[in-house]
């Protein structure tokens, strides 16, 4: 038996973990200053539900809370290299996962994400 599962959103909880990563980027940043931590997160989350590229997502932040070009690119480079610290299974996966695999399931994952994030991502939620 083969079982293919999507990443983001079916094994990976992508909100909870943009959700955390927004803190991190809060404190790394150190926004507290600049807006309201719940505000900027909630507008982290939203940014990154749309399809759009993660450069227009930064950009997007910078103009909404007036954030100099600098810090919207350092925050996409933190971004990009710390994700995966914020990365959140879906409670139950792992055992499901575990399940499938010990009754012989051949399990696969695909992914429309950017090549050298979801490794990490997949990583992280211990897959």
């Amino acid at each position: 038996m083969n079982v293919i599962f999507d990443l983001d959103d079916t094994i990976h909880d992508k909100t909870a973990s943009l959700i955390r990563c927004s803190y991190r980027l809060i404190e790394e940043f150190n926004l507290n200053d600049r807006c309201e931590p719940s505000e900027f997160s909630d507008k982290f989350v939203f940014e990154n539900s749309i399809i759009q590229s993660k450069e227009k997502v930064f950009a997007n932040l910078g103009l909404y809370f007036s954030l100099d070009r600098k810090i919207s690119l350092e925050m996409l480079e933190y971004f990009d290299e710390n994700f995966h610290l914020d990365a959140q299974s879906f409670p139950g996966v792992l055992e499901t996962l575990n399940f499938l695999s010990e009754s012989g399931a051949r399990l696969g994952c695909v992914t429309n994400g950017r090549n050298f994030f979801q490794p990490n991502k997949i990583s992280a939620c211990r897959y």
